[in-house]
């Protein structure tokens, strides 16, 4: 704003009168707030400010400089041995610069700040002309003028940063000395401000005076124009603080002493504004002015040692003071500088008191509470307000009574209850207030009932209770009155229910109450507000419910809040009632929020602190202007009810308290609205609220790794202040940060909000109080940092600011590790491949090779399995051959050369089997069945008798044949039946390979004990001279199936199988041993082959797998031994059998089941005579002639047609009727799995082809002889010793033991005989008869007797009953008959048994039956 000369004028001449143009010289709605020592300030004297261009303020204090961002302040200090910090702490001007450069002046010289390392570049001052002084000069003020150079004025004169001129210093373009002639006085270099006017002109505010220059020319010096002094007609003080052009050639010049000298350059004279003590605040503060600015508002801020003014031509002067009651007062009246930032608001330094800040969009309260040292409310705690027809307000309080005051706070009586003064208040407690129409003042108290100050009176009538009056005031507790249109007056009491006093019926009460029913019926006694709407309707908020009463009606309805009824109110207990201006009804509840009400539906919408309420309980509503003000538990806030916006305020407002009052609120007749509360009252108009359009810059402040924080420069992620920061980029270890950031509002910073957002990671905004977000193990990439704010209006900064983060990958995840695996994993998969291909083409040689294998193996298995089979049906024909022969040898008288003839027949069979048992062991071992049977012989005595066997072969084909052995015997452990075959084989190769007229060496030696033999060994060497083996086939003849062809071996068609070396090879091994050979093979030298065989000595060598061991036996009974073996079929000596005669006149069946006829026949002739022999080709045949012949023994074959042996070996063994029978099982198959399935089966023996007729023959004696022992351990055990129970009873002692307990549970029966028995078992009578008499040579009916008759001995023994009752107690009918029938069994008839003692009863109980 300029001010016109004319009006200027005036205006001065008003002043200088002395003439009060203004009423109150202090306006009181203008508001502070503070920043000072607890908000982080440096030092409270403040005396220069300024804001950069990222919105940080600037503080310069008596200690320290500081940046403050609305939440935080950081500050800096001179350190002495820091070159780049300040040069001193005194900090008396600040300035950024055009080009962002920020200017710092200190009582020690100028700085310069360097944003992007934080730190401070000194600009030592150059030029000093007067020279008197070294140090650096106190920098007063730093300006840049419209050019762009910039300008410090100092206390060594005036220097010039002119980057046009001299970019490097500031040149010095002021010193008293240089106008020494045009008499400045050397003083003028104390320079303290600097003013470039609209015409370029210069004016230095000086000690001495204000100096004016022309405009600056580059590289000139100035041209001084003008110096003004303290002389008639000029200045009025000579020392000048600053300068400033407030109108069209006008110029104010605030001083030290003179206040404002106002010059107008047109007149070319001088005025000046000074304080005027009678002008009531409306003059200047003070006449030591400090500091004057022009807001963009138009007016003058001027700061004094005594006070702040501000100046508009249209008000004059309004003064500011400090108030020590009034925290929203200047904190100081020193005012030193004075700034205006980016917002509008003004800062304001003060000495010692730090800063003050003004907006104009700060909403004002006004506050009025309890004070004892002026006229004030008489408690703070209020529960009533009302506005009266003079525009005063009635004011109840919680204990202070009744107060009256005028809309200025001056408070002009309390109404107080005095026990003395009957017509004083009944109670100091009010709770509710209500002016009539006739203007009579309705007062309800707690416990107090009714107080009435009837109109121009001044005594309180007191309407109580009375229980001796029917229809008194229902309760003294009265916190609700309400007046209808008829002029009926409603009151809601606190535990009485509501009451209602009709116009002109006197104090006669009409009590609607919870207890009642009908018209009278409310849902609770505790009511706290009543309220009737424009429609007539009666509203009761109550502490259980809402009551409505609709115009017309007699009976209330009442609304609760339902858990099931989204549209029912939000809670019980109602405290406030509303109408709006769009007669919309709101209801106030306590903890459950606002709610309205809709006609149409008869539901409720509700609103809650979830929805932006400051709190859930909602003590007063008023209106203005369609936005409702609600008192809360929390503040106040303006609801807008169209839009749904909500404002709150709170103490940082400005509001006195935050808790508010039920039914403390009103409206008041010029629009202000007041609020009661536990801290007095709040006043405030909202049309002098005004919402500023300020959108809060936002800006990052801090960022901290690991909570600490990070320093730009060096080694730091951050090469400048993260304010400046656009990218900061981390290593994968740094993974836990924090920035903070703040949105640049000043104005209550404490209400601003903030939000964040991490791009990359979340896609909401984190809204928070504090402006702090912190993120930990964020995976590598590339994020950006969002945040935004809100400014304490609630405008949102919608532009958010940005800060990108760049996690880098550990090493092993850069892009150089991954394309280092992805070489790896391509030369490996290109190794994969290639060994693939290796590998298929070598599995498909393995598989070829395999299936050429297998094809070897089948055939090889195909000519076993031949061998093994064709080895099986060769002991059929041996065992026809061997057995009559070995009989004709045994028992017939044969000439001498017949039985040497019968000898080699028998001889020659014997070898044949031994080669049959021989590939069978062969096949055993390839299966893994193969078992040794060792024990101790004398290996000398074992190689005699094999060696004898080859004399008459080496005879016969001229081969010289050499044995070598020691003189003593040699015992070592081994089976001879296996190292027979090693010996056997070895030999005969030997003998095969040897030549015609060759030679052929066996040698047996001992040798001592070695590492490799513990306790020694034997050693078998077998040589010939054959054509020797050639050296590359020594490896392979160990092999099974490989054949050496050498051509040699073909003479005498002995070309092997490939299998007998292998399986010397195999027993040598399981003997522990060893076997190598040694070769000379080729023309021109002597050939030889050489087998030699290691046995150990002692039996520590075998582990006991695969090995049987047996004890040493001596020559006889290794005869014995020999005898025996030949069940297996491998040798057969000469046995005289004795067929012991049968005691029997009848001679036993044996069943002979055999497919082979000359079998059958054979082994029939060999038992008849001494046994009736039945003969069955099959085992169907032979399980039919079991069935009806029940034989008393079976001799079976395995392998037969139609039914094989081991199906009738089941049949017999599975039926009752046939399982005593015994069953030899004879058969060509002797491995060992067939044995013992036989075995499992039950079969009771098991003999192999070729057999022993003898053998055969003494099996079957052996069988029928324990048959025959059974039958007597029967007679013994279940005749003669009734009801023996035996542990585990096998099958035909379980049979016999059931027969025995049918007969004995039975005896007393005299119709019990054979059939009922064999109705009990199950079988018929002949089978029954036939097994019993096979198995105990009883018949049933003598055995049935037998159990009978000793039954009766032992009764008879016992003595307890006559001889004719123990009689029909064992089943007799006939006594006499008994007696007969006992007498023929025992000797002794029953009356001469009873008479015997115990013993002789015992000697003739143990005599068997018959």
């Amino acid at each position: 704003m300029r001010i016109s000369p004319a009006n200027f004028l005036m205006l001065a001449l008003v002043l200088l009168t002395g003439q009060l143009l203004f009423g109150q010289a202090t306006d009181k709605n203008l508001r502070f707030t503070r920043i000072g020592l607890r908000d982080g300030l440096s030092q409270s004297s403040v005396f220069s400010i300024c804001q950069d261009y990222l919105g940080f303020m600037w503080v310069g204090t008596r200690d320290g400089l500081n940046r403050y961002d609305a939440r935080n302040i950081n500050i800096y200090r001179n350190i002495p041995t820091d070159s780049a910090s300040l040069t001193d702490n005194y900090i008396l001007s600040l300035l950024e610069d055009s080009k962002k450069r920020l200017w710092v002046g200190t009582a020690a010289g100028l700085n310069q700040y360097d944003r992007q390392r934080d730190r401070f570049v000194r600009f030592p001052l150059a030029n000093n002309q007067s020279g008197n002084t070294t140090s650096e000069p106190i920098i007063s003020a730093i300006v840049e003028d419209r050019h762009g150079r910039v300008w410090v004025a100092t206390s060594h004169g005036l220097y010039c940063w002119d980057e046009h001129a001299d970019a490097q210093q500031l040149i010095q373009v002021f010193d008293a000395n240089m106008y020494s002639n045009r008499g400045v006085p050397l003083g003028s270099n104390n320079v303290q401000s600097f003013y470039e006017d609209a015409t370029g002109n210069i004016w230095l505010g000086t000690v001495n005076g204000v100096l004016i220059f022309a405009p600056y020319q580059s590289r000139q010096p100035l041209r001084l124009a003008k110096h003004f002094r303290r002389v008639p007609g000029e200045l009025n003080s000579e020392d000048v603080r600053v300068v400033q052009e407030v109108g069209d050639g006008i110029f104010w010049m605030g001083t030290k002493q003179g206040g404002i000298n106002v010059y107008d350059t047109h007149t070319k004279t001088f005025t000046y504004l000074q304080h005027q003590p009678d002008a009531n605040g409306r003059s200047l503060a003070n006449n030591d002015v400090r500091s004057i600015i022009n807001d963009r508002f138009g007016g003058y801020w001027i700061g004094t040692i005594n006070g702040l003014n501000y100046y508009t031509e249209e008000t004059g002067f309004t003064t500011y003071t400090a108030n020590d009651h009034d925290q929203f007062s200047l904190s100081n009246n020193s005012i030193r500088p004075i700034f205006q930032d980016k917002r509008g608001s003004v800062w304001i330094g003060t000495y010692y008191g730090g800063i003050c800040v003004y907006d104009r969009h700060i909403p004002v309260f006004q506050n009025y509470a309890h004070s004892p040292y002026v006229s004030s409310l008489s408690y703070n705690v209020i529960s009533g307000l009302l506005e009266d027809e003079a525009h005063n307000l009635w004011i109840g309080t919680e204990g202070g009574g009744l107060n009256y005051m005028d809309r200025a706070g001056n408070v002009y009586n309390h109404f107080k209850h005095d026990p003395k003064i009957p017509g004083s208040l009944s109670h100091n407690h009010v709770k509710s207030l209500h002016l009539d129409r006739q203007g009579n003042l309705w007062v309800g108290t707690y416990n107090g009932g009714l107080n009435l100050l009837t109109k121009g009176t001044s005594y309180f009538q007191h309407i109580k209770h009375d229980p001796a009056i029917a229809h008194s005031l229902s309760n003294n507790n009265v916190y609700a009155i309400k007046e209808d249109a008829q002029g009926n007056m409603w009151f809601g009491t606190y535990g009485g229910g509501l009451n209602l006093k009709k116009n002109r019926a006197g104090m006669h009460f009409e009590s609607y109450r919870a207890g009642k029913t009908g018209r009278y019926h409310i849902s609770s006694d505790l009511v706290r507000t009543v309220f009737i709407d424009s429609r007539g309707n009666l509203w009761v908020g109550t502490e259980d419910g809402l009551n409505l009463r609709r115009a017309g009606s007699d009976q209330f309805e009442v609304f609760r809040f339902s858990l099931d009824d989204p549209g029912s109110i939000s809670g019980n207990i109602i405290i406030s009632i509303f109408e709006d201006a769009e007669h919309r009804i709101w209801f106030g509840t306590y903890k459950n929020g606002l709610n309205q009400y809709h006609y149409d539906t008869g539901t409720f919408t509700h609103l809650t602190e979830d929805d932006g309420l400051p709190g859930n309980n909602i003590f007063g509503i008023l209106e203005n202007e369609g936005l409702l003000w609600l008192s809360t538990n929390n503040g106040i806030c303006a609801f807008d009810p169209t839009s749904g916006d909500i404002k709150s305020y709170n103490t940082k407002d400005g509001l006195g308290g935050n808790e508010f009052s039920i039914g403390a609120y009103c409206k008041t007749s010029d629009g202000q609205l007041i609020f009661g509360g536990s801290h007095g009252i709040t006043c405030f108009n909202p049309h002098d609220f005004s919402a500023s359009t300020y959108v809060p810059p936002i800006i990052f402040t801090d960022f901290r790794l690991f909570n600490k924080p990070v320093t730009p420069g060096g080694n730091s992620v951050l090469s400048k202040p993260v304010s400046m920061t656009d990218t900061i980029v981390l290593s994968h270890a740094q993974n836990i940060f924090t920035v903070e950031f703040s949105a640049i509002n000043y104005v209550l910073p404490e209400k601003n909000k903030y939000a964040y957002r991490l791009e990359g990671l979340e896609s909401e905004w984190n809204y928070v109080q504090t402006p702090t977000a912190t993120y930990t193990n964020l995976d590598a990439g590339t994020y950006t940092l969002l945040a935004k704010g809100a400014s304490n209006d609630g405008i949102w900064n919608e532009v958010p600011a940005r800060l990108t983060i760049k996690i880098l990958p550990p090493p092993w995840k850069t892009w150089w590790a991954y394309l280092g695996y992805a070489s790896l994993v391509a030369v490996g998969i290109y190794l994969i491949i290639r060994f693939t291909k290796i590998r298929s083409r070598l599995e498909h040689q393995l598989e070829l090779e395999h299936l050429e294998n297998e094809r070897q193996r089948e055939i090889n298995e195909i000519k076993l399995n031949f061998f093994t089979s064709i080895s099986h049906e060769f002991r059929t024909p041996l065992t026809l051959i061997l057995a009559p022969v070995q009989h004709l040898l045994t028992h017939a008288k044969l000439e001498e050369h017949a039985r040497t003839m019968m000898s080699t027949v028998k001889n020659n069979s014997l070898r044949l089997l031994n080669l049959i048992n021989q590939l069978l062991d062969f096949r055993k071992q390839e299966s893994g069945n193969f078992q040794l049977a060792v024990t101790a012989h004398d290996l000398v005595a074992f190689a005699d008798r094999i060696v004898a066997e080859f004399g008459p072969y080496a005879d016969e084909q001229h081969i010289r044949f050499e044995y070598r052995k020691p003189a003593s015997p040699i015992d070592v452990w081994f089976d001879p039946d296996q190292l027979e075959k090693v010996v056997y084989n070895l030999l005969s190769n030997a003998f095969k390979f040897a030549p015609v007229g060759g030679n052929v060496r066996f040698s047996i030696e001992k040798i001592g004990a070695s590492e490799k033999y513990s306790q020694g060994a034997a050693v078998l060497r077998v040589w010939d001279n054959g054509e020797g083996i050639p050296g590359d086939k020594l490896a392979s003849i160990f092999e099974f199936y490989y054949q050496l062809r050498t051509g040699g071996e073909q003479h005498r068609r002995h070309l092997g199988s490939g299998i007998g070396l292998a399986l010397v090879k195999n027993i040598t091994e399981l003997h522990g041993g060893t076997i190598y050979v040694d070769s000379q093979y080729g023309e021109g030298k002597p050939t030889y082959t050489c087998f030699t065989v290691e046995l150990p000595l002692g039996d520590t060598h075998f582990n006991g797998e695969n090995v049987i061991r047996q004890p040493i036996e001596t020559s006889e009974k290794a005869a014995v031994s020999d005898s025996e073996n030949t069940a297996d079929g491998d040798t057969y000596p000469a046995i005289s059998v004795a067929i012991a005669e049968q005691t029997s006149v009848h001679q036993p069946i044996i069943l002979v089941v055999e497919d082979n006829t000359e079998i059958r026949t054979l082994i029939a002739q060999a038992l008849h005579g001494t046994y009736t022999v039945l003969q069955a080709a099959d085992g169907h045949e032979g399980w039919q002639l079991v069935q009806a012949k029940l034989p008393d023994l079976v001799i079976s074959d395995i392998m037969m047609p139609v039914a094989d042996g081991i199906s009738l070996l089941k049949n017999i063994k599975q039926s009752v009727e046939t399982n005593h029978i015994p069953v030899l099982l004879l058969t060509a198959r002797t491995s060992i799995e067939n044995v013992v399935e036989a075995l499992q089966y039950g079969g009771d023996d098991y003999i192999t082809k070729p057999f022993h007729l003898d053998v055969l023959t003494l099996k079957i004696r052996n069988s029928l002889a324990a048959r025959e022992r059974f039958r007597k351990k029967f007679i013994r055990d279940y005749v003669l010793t009734p009801r023996q129970v035996l542990d585990e009873p096998s099958a035909d002692r379980r049979f016999l033991q059931k027969v025995i307990q049918l007969i004995e549970d039975n005896l007393s029966e005299t119709q019990f005989n054979v059939n009922r028995l064999a109705s009990e078992l199950g079988m018929s009578r002949p089978v029954l008869y036939r097994k019993l008499k096979q198995m105990t040579d009883l018949s049933v009916i003598e055995l049935i007797n037998v159990l009978r008759l000793r039954k009766a001995a032992q009764l008879l023994a016992q003595g307890n009953l006559p001889v004719s009752q123990v009689a029909y107690h064992v089943g007799f009918s006939d006594p006499k008959y008994f007696g007969k029938s006992f007498k023929a069994y025992f000797g002794k008839s029953p009356s001469e048994y009873a008479a015997l003692d115990a013993t002789a009863q015992e000697g003739l109980l143990s005599k068997e039956p018959y």
